[in-house]
């Protein structure tokens, strides 16, 4: 990592804790991010110079392509445009000639784009890539060459500025997910004097809209039953911040299981895993140094969580990011996730320009 870059991990990690815990890991890091990717120093802008134990990155090579290039630097006066999304492809191929455009449709549904919407502006002559640039960019899509012509799909690197497909979860439904999310997020004030755990969470689950249950087991391996009496009283705060509240002086914590709340021990919930993946764009991660992503959040967020330590925490990565997604699988509670998304949300926040390409 270069200097700034450590600052600026160093910055985001005293905004999520109170100290920051150096954990040292061994050198076996091998297994979790395959031969460990290097970029050789000659690699200059992004291109990458092919060698033994170099990602192969294949970029289209069609005559077709070629002359996409060329166009997309020349100059041209689209003059005005006002079309439906669905029908700009068609639309630009009139204006451009011969040109080739095509719409990627599964690009379109994961920038969560109608094909509806309008595409609109006035374009005076300009280079072609700047023009479409300029009426893209705001529906978070690009144009991208490939062997057949031209194609508008999904930019990821805008997308993840707003927070669209940064992270999914596996095994959880995720319209169920985005339901827990909003409801943890709402304001409430709560008054509760001795109340039994249960009553507390019956309520909780009317204000929530959202079923929620108590996994008796774990709670008897503990030497508690449902009817410990809660005692919590607040003006206002979220939902999230209201419940760290009340279960951790219980040595409790809560899980998304199929599509109900679970309030469970820790112990438990660190037996039943969840796993998410997180995409990496707009981080300023370097590109294929998965080595300092793994680093910055086992070091920072609960270092005695991660199998380093002897936890039950583990995060390998799913693509370098040549060529394709730069993304991470991890196994964690619900609550370590969270700390995840937060510290992803800070670092993409902080950072502007491309994400930088590993060189070593």
């Amino acid at each position: 990592m270069t200097a700034g870059f450590r600052v600026l991990v160093f910055l985001v990690a005293l905004t999520l804790t109170p100290a920051i815990t150096k954990a040292q890991f061994g050198p076996d890091r091998s297994r979790l991010n395959g031969a460990g990717m290097v970029v050789p120093g000659g690699a200059v802008g992004g291109q990458l110079p092919l060698g033994p134990s170099s990602p192969k990155v294949i970029l289209p090579s069609s005559a077709t392509a070629d002359a996409v290039r060329q166009q997309l630097d020349a100059g041209v006066s689209l003059e005005s445009i006002d079309c439906a999304l669905v029908d700009l492809d068609v639309v630009l191929t009139e204006k451009l000639g011969s040109l080739p455009i095509s719409l990627d449709h599964a690009g379109l549904k994961q920038a969560r784009v109608s094909s509806d919407a309008r595409v609109q502006g006035q374009f005076s002559p300009q280079p072609l890539r700047a023009a479409l640039d300029r009426m893209l960019r705001p529906h978070g899509l690009k144009a991208v060459v490939v062997n057949d012509g031209l194609r508008i799909t999904a930019d990821f690197r805008e997308l993840s500025q707003r927070g669209i497909g940064t992270s999914r979860w596996v095994g959880i439904d995720e319209a169920f997910s985005l339901r827990v999310d909003a409801a943890l997020s709402q304001k409430v004030a709560v008054d509760f004097n001795d109340e039994p755990l249960a009553e507390v969470a019956k309520r909780l689950s009317e204000i929530m809209s959202l079923p929620i249950v108590l996994d008796f087991r774990s709670l008897e391996e503990i030497g508690m039953t449902a009817d410990v009496e809660v005692t919590l009283s607040i003006e206002e705060m979220s939902i999230r911040s209201m419940l760290r509240l009340l279960l951790t002086p219980l040595d409790l914590t809560y899980r998304v299981d199929s599509e109900v709340l679970v309030f469970t021990t820790k112990e438990s919930a660190e037996l039943n895993l969840v796993n998410r993946i997180y995409w990496l764009e707009g981080t300023g991660f370097p590109i294929g140094d998965m080595d300092s992503v793994i680093d910055v959040i086992q070091g920072t967020l609960k270092p005695e969580f991660w199998e380093q330590l002897g936890g039950p925490g583990v995060i390998n990565p799913l693509t370098e990011g040549y060529g394709n997604r730069p993304a991470i699988i991890v196994s964690a509670t619900q609550e370590v996730h969270r700390q995840i998304e937060t510290l992803l949300t800070v670092m993409r926040e902080s950072h502007v320009g491309d994400d930088p390409v590993l060189h070593r």
